[in-house]
């Protein structure tokens, strides 16, 4: 098999085509649902990059406590750790397995946010069964601009990022913390105060281009206090500390009649937790991340096919468990315009990983535009992903790996409608279902012990839905998403943490440079067990916000969250912040 893979690229070296992994960006989604959005267009405070993706059709974001604390994002029932996130091509997700932590990502840093949803996102191999969150960096325009923004909020937030654009490099960075205390009622009703909720960090990032050639360095840093779960003794002297440093290279261009992308990339991240007072002894631990890897992918036209080729390969490392494995792809595929109003895709991926048995990934999709401003798209497919090393190997107190896990595995599907009727209104409306034939879960496995196991199917099926209208100076958003997901064996109880409903609306007017804005969120109940049995209530929140410019070059706003004060719970049952408020000033 690796011999096979390795073949590949030597071949099409003899051809003059250079091909060592991914495919191109324009080619990588012909047929799937993608929704683009631009941080500078929303009108929104921005504490984060949550922020920026949270009213995304179908998002369900998690947080950990309030602005600045990690955030997570997943799609279509999903969990975080089947979504898979890029910046520049460059992977950010780890091997060690978890969500990507959205809050070390200053949205100062791109220009352009792609959410790919559904089975078109396999080619982008595992942790894509949610779908890819793709992240492109701003390009510098003609001359040097530059811009900061400073942030101040409830529990003594405190914000300041910005950027500097010249001579094809960006130079941004950010720093955030905050004490994070407020109190709130517990189940008892009793009145308490929330612990471990402060965060100190800061990010930076390098992007540097010339000629096909670009360069990307990016890093954070930073400490949080941990809560614990409200179910047990809180953790008041609990320290976690995250830290990771990546870069890449890359050149693109044409080769002949091809056009060719290529990429390394090397990254290092950690992880320190410390906590004095465990309920089974003191606790200090560091692990650690390490990949080396590298890609390209090449297309070329033949009238109306753009054939397509890419393979892929990296090394990844986890200590202390010292776990490594080398993972090498193979990708061929296919877009197909047979007549102008219509696409054809297919995507056939091989993934080789380790001693694990090597897994075809197909997939297809076909978009039919009858007529300007509507198109119909559906697409079907496998999606998998492979275990994490945690999952695998991870051993503490309480806490075991599996070695014989296997790949999680399944067929996905979607179809929908999409009408754009430019500058006036949009709508969708996408179907969506998913049957996995094995799902990984961290399972008791007596009174003291917890390991993940790969014995369960599930079925995940739901509807995404969102309308947007633009009428004068005022723009409305409206989004809704049910979801059906249950474990294929009886009870059939629901899967955890996915809410069965969840909606959102946006409203904005602009009076001259001024904009006013109000967000009505609203998500249903969850399940926070496998069985079904523990449940944390549905919540409502609201946003009104208002920003414009006080002075040249100079912009202020204020923006209220949680209007109605109502109390909502995370994952472990901690409280998230009632009101709270956040005042931006920007300067450019």
């Amino acid at each position: 098999m690796r011999a096979l893979l390795l073949s590949v690229p030597v071949a099409c070296l003899a051809q003059g085509v250079v091909v060592v992994g991914h495919p191109t960006e324009e080619t990588a989604t012909p047929t799937g649902f993608v929704e683009t959005l631009r941080p500078d267009a929303d009108p929104a405070a921005q504490a984060d990059l949550a922020d920026v993706v949270a009213g995304a059709v179908g998002a369900n974001l998690r947080r950990s406590g309030g602005e600045g604390r990690p955030a997570w994002l997943s799609l279509r029932g999903g969990t975080g750790e089947q979504l898979a996130v890029f910046v520049d091509g460059i992977p950010l997700h780890g091997s060690r397995g978890g969500a990507f932590d959205l809050s070390t990502l200053p949205p100062v840093y791109f220009d352009r946010i792609e959410i790919l949803r559904g089975p078109a996102a396999a080619r982008y191999g595992g942790r894509a069964q949610g779908g890819v969150l793709r992240l492109h960096t701003r390009r510098p325009g003609e001359g040097t601009e530059g811009f900061a923004r400073m942030r101040l909020g409830s529990a003594s937030l405190a914000q300041l990022d910005g950027a500097v654009l010249a001579d094809g490099v960006l130079l941004a960075g950010g720093l955030s913390a905050a004490e994070g205390d407020f109190r709130f009622i517990d189940e008892q009703g009793t009145t308490r105060r929330r612990l471990g909720n402060d965060h100190r960090r800061g990010s930076g990032l390098l992007r540097a281009r010339a000629g096909g050639w670009s360069v990307l360095v990016e890093g954070t840093a930073g400490e949080r206090g941990e809560p614990g779960s409200e179910l047990v003794d809180p953790l008041p002297d609990a320290r976690a500390e995250d830290r990771r440093l990546q870069a890449g290279v890359a050149w693109d261009g044409p080769m002949g009649p091809v056009e060719v992308q290529t990429t390394g990339f090397a990254r290092r991240q950690s992880h320190h937790f410390v906590d004095p007072d465990a309920l089974l002894g003191p606790t200090d631990s560091t692990l650690t991340d390490d990949l080396v890897g590298g890609r390209a992918g090449g297309r070329w036209r033949v009238g109306a096919h753009t054939p397509w080729i890419a393979v892929e390969g990296r090394h990844e490392r986890a200590a202390p468990q010292s776990d490594r494995r080398t993972t090498l792809a193979g990708v061929v595929g296919e877009l197909w315009r047979p007549w102008p109003w219509m696409e054809v895709s297919a995507t056939a991926r091989i993934s080789d990983t380790g001693d694990r048995e090597a897994l075809w990934v197909p997939e297809g999709g076909v978009e039919v535009g009858p007529w300007g401003g509507l198109s119909l798209r559906a697409n079907v497919g496998r999606i998998f992903r492979d275990p994490s090393f945690d999952e695998l190997h991870f051993s503490g107190p309480g806490v075991e790996g599996n070695p014989d896990l296997r790949t999680e595995e399944g067929v996905g599907g979607d179809v929908g409608v999409l009408l754009r009727l430019p500058r006036r209104l949009t709508l969708q409306l996408v179907y969506f279902e998913q049957r996995y034939e094995r799902i990984i879960l961290w399972v008791p496995v007596d009174a003291y012990h917890v390991r993940p196991e790969d014995r369960f199917g599930a079925t995940v099926r739901g509807v995404e839905s969102g309308a947007a209208l633009r009428v004068g100076p005022l723009r409305g958003r409206l989004i809704y998403t049910w979801l059906d997901h249950r474990f294929d064996h009886a009870p059939r109880a629901p899967l955890p943490f996915r809410p069965a409903h969840s909606a959102a609306a946006r409203v904005t007017a602009r009076v001259g440079r001024a904009v006013a804005y109000g967000d009505w969120r609203w998500r249903g109940a969850v399940h926070t067990d496998r069985h079904g049995h523990r449940t944390l209530p549905g919540y409502t929140t609201q946003t009104l916000g208002l920003r414009g410019p006080v002075a040249p070059g100079l912009e202020v706003g204020l923006e209220v969250r949680n209007v109605g004060d109502e109390q909502a719970r995370d994952a472990v049952h901690q409280p998230l912040p009632g009101r709270t408020w956040l005042l931006t000033v920007g300067l450019e």
